[in-house]
């Protein structure tokens, strides 16, 4: 029913957002579509264009703007970038057809008003004007750091970010505490595409299938986002773009070597076929050291768990490949653009650390493809992505293989009224994750079967301009699973422009997070079964041939289905500014309350919230048994096992004896509140200065002794760094500095001492097609860990040779 449901839902959305048919009024308008260029022959992003009027639109990262559905006639644009303005007069707009607009001008970007982004809103707007914080890594400086093929350090500068590291791809992000081994609360998008594993909705950063230069954009939202994109946006999104081949085509070839053994080589190339089609093509392989180490005899530092297995493979190899085919309709794409894309990534030896110990991939395959059509206000997507993977645990030998899929469709659009003073945006989703851990020979490794959830989404926003300073905005989605119940997740957000380009915003947002497939199925051994046919033999007589299945009694991991969301209030108060047209500062203050964690693995019974999961109580005999053979088979149990161990005897859905040793539950409260700020400044036209400094207050409302809740993020942290872009060269030094925090997640409870880092990036444009760089992580090799377990993290120096054409 529910199905059936969303795909009206959807259907209702692509029929109210559609074009109009050709015999309807509408058909007779026509529309503008322009570029705005500056003064280095490039796209000039974040100006404002107005067309009599009637309409406004941001230029994007390309310079590119539309107006689709005008009546034909002659118009006038007026272009603002900061109190830059320009115009142009004289457009023709004819019916059914498209005018082309590029107009260059002799403007420097305006700092801060020249950034805009999408995520804040679902709507492009200047980043100073977006109702949440937010931050955004341009193109170019994308580009500038490829070469190390670690897409989590294209993050590290930005402000109010938790990037703990540990290995080569074996990254934790998060935003303003409540850190862990696979952290989730983060939601991951590439193009709209949730990338996260099915299996837990952590990233695997090791399986993107681009190289890096591919992206065009990458925005990090920090904050609740539930409201517009349901579960696990608890602190935020991150939402990445990929370039559009039309607008980026050529080819380039990318080389890149150097410290722990690393070789990388990527390329990729982009054009037209004709009629209307471009493509992209793109593919690579890498293969790299690592940071980790045996853990067999020795560890790295006092407190890190012994392990029983050294790693299966010194080296991380992965191969990846992509395709990307987009079609035009219309004139110019005004009857809207369809894309298919598709990409594959093959990982081995990747090392991920985990509550429960070092896992090591010996094997995994991660492929994607994805369906979509857009117009200028509105997108429909579908996307399938499926992971297998073979795994080994380094601490207890155990294997896991996983066969996981994700099937998401989802359509979302916006529309301006009252001459663009109320602006809605709405949209609809619906995803299914199907899990299977079953081995070569058809045994399952983590699960007892598998394990299919649908889940599904809907949600709605408004924002109004009250007056020419003050705009309101109201959002609130609706979700439902299979396996949690209706989430209602409401924002408010009140936006005032006391000065020009410069903002003070108040928000309220809730959020949440829902269990994964780990948490609510997990069917794991963690010691050898015990074999108690002599006690069934011993009852013989009594049991009236009723087999008992006492021979090989498993001590089992296990999910709990009884377990809530997580779930999170915040108020945040945030100001964002362009200063004298140089320097964008932005602070925010807010407070969070925090509830119904799900912990790491507990102990089923002997902590002091008793028996954890509901679903598996004290062990009961067979239903054929009489009263008193039951009697005699409990009495017989506990004199055998001792009372303590035979307290965590029960029974699986099927009735099967078991000992539930260990399991997941919910609980603590807590409240967080903190302070991040960053200012970014152009020095000169060739030099920034970027700093950030963020501020976490931890308070435990209800604690559990067992289970320690901490922050596991310092309490003050700061980075600042200095770039230089020249016509030919460009250089970047940074520095990040971390306070020292204790960490306590599974197994790994300790210090995280303070550390501070230095990282350089510098590359030499040699002429129009050869360009050559030095890519520097901790450049004075201060080895040092990130996350109590994890790898002692040193130096790698890359050195790239990039060929255009």
């Amino acid at each position: 029913m529910r199905i059936c449901t969303t795909i009206c839902m959807l259907s209702v959305l692509l029929a109210a957002t559609a074009a109009p048919a050709q015999d309807s009024p509408a058909a007779a308008t026509g529309r503008i579509e322009g570029r705005v260029i500056g003064q280095n022959g490039q796209g000039l992003a974040g100006v404002t264009v107005v067309v009599e009027s009637l309409a406004t639109e941001l230029t994007g990262t390309d310079g590119g703007f539309a107006f689709e559905d005008l009546p034909p006639g002659t118009y006038r644009l007026e272009l603002t970038l900061g109190n830059q303005v320009e115009s142009v007069d004289g457009v023709e707009v004819a019916a059914g057809a498209t005018a082309t607009v590029e107009k260059n001008v002799d403007w420097l970007p305006s700092f801060g008003t020249s950034i805009t982004v999408v995520s804040a809103s679902r709507r492009r707007q200047q980043i100073y004007e977006a109702p949440a914080a937010i931050s955004a890594i341009l193109p170019e400086e994308i580009e500038r750091q490829s070469a190390h093929g670690q897409l989590p350090k294209l993050l590290r500068f930005t402000p109010g970010i938790e990037l703990t590291q540990s290995g080569i791809y074996d990254f934790n992000l998060n935003a303003r505490g409540i850190n862990t081994m696979l952290t989730r609360r983060i939601l991951v998008l590439v193009d709209g595409r949730d990338v996260s594993m099915p299996l837990n909705g952590a990233q695997e950063w090791s399986s993107y299938s681009l190289p890096l230069y591919e992206l065009d954009g990458i925005e990090l939202l920090r904050g609740p986002s539930s409201a517009l994109y349901g579960s696990n946006a608890v602190h935020g999104v991150l939402n990445m773009v990929t370039k559009v081949p039309r607008e980026h085509q050529g080819g380039l070839l990318q080389l890149a070597g150097g410290e722990i053994d690393t070789l990388r080589i990527d390329a990729r190339h982009a054009g037209e076929l004709g009629a209307d089609w471009y493509y992209r093509i793109s593919g690579g392989h890498q293969s790299t050291g690592d940071f980790a180490r045996s853990r067999v005899e020795t560890v790295e530092y006092e407190g890190a768990p012994l392990e029983i297995l050294p790693p299966a493979s010194d080296t991380v190899e992965t191969t990846l490949g992509s395709l990307r085919l987009d079609k035009y309709f219309g004139d110019g794409g005004d009857g809207g653009i369809l894309t298919f894309d598709s990409g594959s990534t093959r990982s081995e030896g990747v090392i991920f650390l985990t509550p429960g110990g070092r896992f090591q991939v010996r094997d995994a395959t991660s492929s994607w493809a994805r369906l979509d059509y857009s117009r200028q206000r509105w997108n429909a997507f579908a996307t399938y992505s499926a992971r297998d993977a073979d795994n080994i645990q380094l601490n207890t030998a155990g294997e896991s293989y996983l066969d996981a899929t994700r099937t998401q469709v989802e359509v979302h659009g916006n529309q301006d009224f009252a001459g663009g003073r109320l602006r809605l945006v709405g949209g609809a989703s619906y995803s299914r994750v199907t899990v299977d851990s079953l081995n070569p020979q058809g045994i399952q490794t983590l699960l007892l079967e598998e394990t299919v959830e649908d889940r599904f989404g809907a949600f709605a926003q408004l924002d109004y301009d009250i007056s020419d300073q003050l705009e309101l905005l109201l959002a609130a989605r609706w979700d439902d699973g299979d396996r949690y119940d209706n989430q209602v997740s409401p924002k408010a957000a009140l936006v005032w422009g006391f000065k020009p380009h410069q903002r003070l915003r108040f928000t309220y947002n809730e959020a949440f997070q829902a269990p994964n497939t780990v948490e609510f199925d997990i069917f794991f051994p963690v010691a050898e079964s015990l074999d108690l046919s002599s006690v069934e033999e011993d009852l013989a007589p009594q049991l009236g041939g009723v087999p008992l299945g006492f021979s090989d009694v498993p001590f089992l991991a296990l999910g709990n289905p009884s377990l809530d969301v997580e779930q999170i209030r915040t108020l945040e108060l945030g100001y964002s500014g362009v200063l004298g047209g140089r320097h964008f500062l932005t602070i925010d203050v807010y407070n969070s309350e925090l509830e119904n964690f799900v912990s790491t693995f507990l102990p089923q019974l002997g902590t002091s919230l008793g028996r954890l999961n509901p679903n598996f109580g004290p062990y009961q005999p067979p239903a054929g048994l009489s009263p008193e053979a039951s009697a005699s088979v409990l009495t017989a149990l506990e004199a055998e096992l001792g009372s303590d161990l035979f307290a965590t005897m029960s029974n699986y859905f099927d009735g099967a004896p078991i000992f539930a040793t260990l399991t997941f539950t919910n609980l603590g409260e807590v409240e967080t509140s903190g302070l991040e700020m960053a200012l970014s400044s152009s020095l000169t036209r060739r030099l920034r200065l970027d700093a950030s400094y963020a501020y976490i207050d931890f308070d435990i409302k209800v604690q559990v002794p067992e289970n320690p809740i901490l922050a596991n993020a310092p309490e003050n942290k700061f980075s600042m760094d200095l770039a230089y872009t020249g016509d030919r060269f460009d250089a970047t030094v940074g520095y990040r500095w971390a306070d020292s925090f204790e960490w306590s997640t599974g197994i790994f409870v300790g210090n995280v001492p303070s550390y501070g880092i230095v990282d350089f990036v510098g590359n030499y444009k040699i002429d129009d097609r050869w360009t050559v760089g030095l890519n520097i992580s901790n450049l004075f090799d201060d080895e040092h860990y990130e996350a109590f377990g994890g790898d002692l993290v040193g130096r790698r120096a890359i050195a790239s040779a990039s060929f255009a054409w």
